[in-house]
This record gives C-alpha cells, structure tokens and sequence, in this order.
C-alpha cells in the first residue's frame, strides 16, 4: 500500500509510505525558500513523487493532518509578522472585561458565528480536498483528514527507532550494548549500521548512559552516517557507518546506551 501524507500546517511537508516504512520525506520551504512555508505543499509532493518514482495513480490513501486547515496566509502571517505574532499571541493584565471578551469569543465559535481565534481564518473543507484533487486526480473517497494529536503521534513513533545492538572492546574483552534513540536501530525511515571509537573511558561503567550530539550531533544523507556523540561521564564516541532507508539530516536529541553483560 502507498501513502502519501501531508501537513499543511507551518513548515508543510509530504511523506511517502510504502508497506508502512517511510520511503520520502520533503518540505516546501525547500522549493519557495520561505522558512517554514504553509499550505498545501504542491511542489514538494511532486518532487517527492518524482523521487520516489511513484504515480498520483499508484496512491491508494492520501492522508491529510488535522481535520480541518487554516489558510497559508494566516499560517505565515503568524510565522512571519512580528507585530501580529505579539497581538495574537500575546499576555496582558487579567480585567472583567477581557474574561468577558473571552466567554462570548468561545460561545460564537462555538455556534459558528464567529472565529475562537483573533485574525485566524481557515479555507473550507471542499477547498482543502479540491486542492490534492486538483493537483492529483485522485478521487475523494481515497482522501482521509485524520486527527491532528494521532498525527504528532505517529511522527514520534516513525521517528524513533527500535533499540540497536553493539559491541564494544574495552581491555580485551568484548562487551555487549544496546542503543535507543533518533535514527538507531529501525522502527523508523533509517536503519544504520555503524563502527567508531570510543574516547575517554577510563572506567567500563562510565559508558552507559545518555548520549547526545556534539557540533551538529547526526548526519545522515546519501548512505553515510557520520556522528560525535558524548554522555554525562565525558565519554566519547565517533562513528561512521552505512545508513539504508530515508536520507536526511538530523541533530540528535539522545541516545540511551546501556551495557548488557
């Protein structure tokens, strides 16, 4: 099965799925050039599918984040206008009058009269859905709008990884370990497969622990990994290695590392 999932959302990005396993990922800031870039990302699906060699006709779910969308011009205004990031955003003195403001905003929006948000407006839903039928030719019953919260779920499952294993040698002896964390092991789009050396370990105990990323943590693109890793003891590791799945370029937030024998 293929599926093509898209955020319209600030930073709009499409990512293609094969049999459940990440095969692409693109933005559209990386083809208009405005960082964080909203709306439907037009010109990102079509690279991404040129990439991928996959048709529009080859689709079977096109899976659309959040039920409803707002519009790309509120989204970038929010990104992109100071002055408006302050009004809408910002924090002022609690008044009755203020509170009162806020009740008969949420009771309008409630019944549809007006918005909950100030200057926020949306596009509708057959806009939304005419925007991938349009571009695509896919049919409506193959679009799903899914909820937004079980979206940010699903990108931390897809991009977080199953625990990997290692080994390492230290006075002679191997010592077997397992490795957790952004882009190890497998669960998601990258599966490594790493060798390096490790620095500092003066005690075998000091090399468990959390690792996490130095000048620019993880680097994983074009089938190379390259990475400078450091826990809490000042024990260091470098490592290089082979990388297969989606190509991409991350700072590690942590690993966890933890001995085995």
């Amino acid at each position: 099965m293929i599926v093509l999932g898209i955020t319209e959302t600030h930073c709009a990005t499409a990512a293609v799925l094969v049999d459940g396993r990440i095969v692409g990922c693109a933005s559209e800031e990386r083809w208009t050039r405005l960082k964080n870039d909203a709306g439907y990302p037009r010109l990102a699906v079509d690279a991404l599918l040129k990439q991928c060699g996959i048709a529009p006709s080859q689709i079977d779910v096109v899976a659309l984040s959040g039920a409803r969308a707002a519009s790309r011009e509120w989204l970038n205004r929010v990104l992109h206008d100071e002055g408006y990031v302050k009004e809408y955003y910002g924090v002022s003195w609690p008044s009755p009058r203020r509170a009162l403001e806020k009740k008969m905003r949420k009771w309008g929006a409630k019944f549809g009269l007006i918005d909950a948000s100030r200057g926020k407006f949306g596009i509708s839903q057959p806009e939304r859905l005419a925007f991938v039928t349009d571009h695509l030719g896919i049919a409506r019953e193959r679009i799903v709008c899914l909820d937004h919260h079980t979206c940010h779920a699903a990108a931390a499952y897809y991009g977080s990884a199953e625990a990997g294993k290692g080994t390492l040698y230290y006075n002679g002896q191997r010592h077997h370990f397992t490795i957790s964390g952004v882009g190890a092991g497998g669960a998601g789009g990258q599966k490594v497969s790493a060798t390096g050396k490790v620095y500092n370990l003066n005690n075998l105990r000091d090399f468990s622990g959390t690792y996490r990323g130095v000048s620019g943590g993880l680097t994983l693109i074009e089938g190379k990994m390259h990475a400078k890793l450091t826990n809490g003891n000042g024990v260091v590791m470098y490592l290089a290695g082979e990388t297969e799945g989606l190509a991409s370029s991350m700072g590690v937030q942590a690993y966890q590392v933890s001995l085995t024998n």
